[in-house]
């Protein structure tokens, strides 16, 4: 079945899913590059903000992905039940297959957008979070060694300070 049909037979919830599928891929997409060159390439300045930048957005484009798909079902059992009750008797059963129908597309499209959106998010969120803790780790030791470097010159200081 061509991905044109299944969206118009899943009515117009559809496009809502995908445009939201679409929109979380380019989150998604820009975030793995930005935390591939923070991690890899070496941040000169990182910050939390940067390294968590739309991840929340992403989260929130996959639970909103899934909640219009079960929107969708709501819409297509409407359909349904109001075409069956200003159906004839000999319409009824079509009637009630196609709102069945729409359900059950916009439904499965939400998941089936859903799932990889939130797989990424965690994804995402945990390698962001891993970066943020290599970078304070990596201040800290500088901290350290900056210390024992004004330890070590201060006693010089005072050794020459006593000399004289």
């Amino acid at each position: 079945m061509a991905v044109l049909t299944i969206l118009e037979q899943g009515g117009t919830m559809m496009y809502v899913i995908l445009a939201i599928a679409v929109l979380a891929l380019g989150v998604g997409v820009e975030r793995i590059i930005s935390l591939y060159l923070l991690s890899f390439l070496g941040a000169r300045k990182l910050s939390e903000e940067v390294a968590q930048r739309f991840l929340a957005f992403l989260g929130l484009l996959g639970n909103v992905a899934t909640l219009r798909g079960l929107l969708g079902t709501i819409f297509g059992l409407i359909l349904a039940f109001s075409g069956v009750s200003a159906a004839s008797a000999a319409d009824r059963q079509a009637v009630l297959a196609e709102g069945i129908s729409v359900a059950m597309y916009t439904t499965a499209f939400g998941i089936v957008a859903a799932v990889p959106v939130l797989f990424l998010h965690n994804i995402l969120v945990s390698r962001s979070e891993k970066i943020l803790v290599e970078t304070e780790e990596g201040a800290t030791r500088l901290m350290a060694a900056l210390g024992r470097r004004l330890r070590v010159v201060s006693r010089d200081k005072n050794d020459d300070e006593q000399v004289a």
